[in-house]
């Protein structure tokens, strides 16, 4: 799988978003267990693969094996702006050099 999944809890329990390694932005809203389990098998996982990336993600906040997310925290702005296709915030953004 070439996908990061990222959890949060939020006041209607935990939500999960789907962050792609190839395009380097958030590429779900967010959704809860069972949908982002059949997202992920529809769009090439396999159930085992889905259900340990869930798994991974529910624990330790993201399936990257070996890391740990703050799931009480918001979602990566800078991610959420890539998904939306809006500008990542100024505070986020690389600073520009001259040349």
């Amino acid at each position: 799988m070439s996908v990061i999944i990222h959890s949060r809890r939020t006041p209607l329990g935990v939500r999960y978003r789907e962050w792609s390694v190839e395009t380097g932005r958030y590429v779900t809203g967010e959704l809860s267990q069972v949908p982002m389990r059949r997202h992920l098998v529809a769009t090439g996982a396999t159930e085992d693969e889905a259900d340990v990336a869930i798994r991974r993600a529910l624990v330790s906040g993201t399936s990257e094996a070996g890391k740990t997310r703050n799931q009480d925290a918001d979602w990566d702005a800078a991610k959420d702006a890539a998904a939306s296709g809006a500008p990542a915030p100024a505070a986020e953004q690389p600073a520009k050099t001259s040349a």
